[in-house]
């Protein structure tokens, strides 16, 4: 890699660096329609560390 020190040389490399990172991280998120509301997940987190609830019986 050619490193930070070529990019930071000058405010304007600076500067449209974080521009770039920026526009990716816009980017990359979601927008809230594509998002699931409060529906609920198909999928729900269990912890497998968890103990087992105790049996009734």
């Amino acid at each position: 890699m050619f490193g930070y020190r070529m990019i930071f040389r000058s405010r304007w490399g600076a500067l449209l660096w974080a521009i770039g990172i920026l526009f990716t991280a816009w980017r990359m998120t979601p927008r809230a329609e594509d998002t699931p509301s409060d529906a609920p997940s198909e999928h729900a987190h269990v912890n497998p560390w968890a103990k087992d609830p105790p049996k009734e019986g």
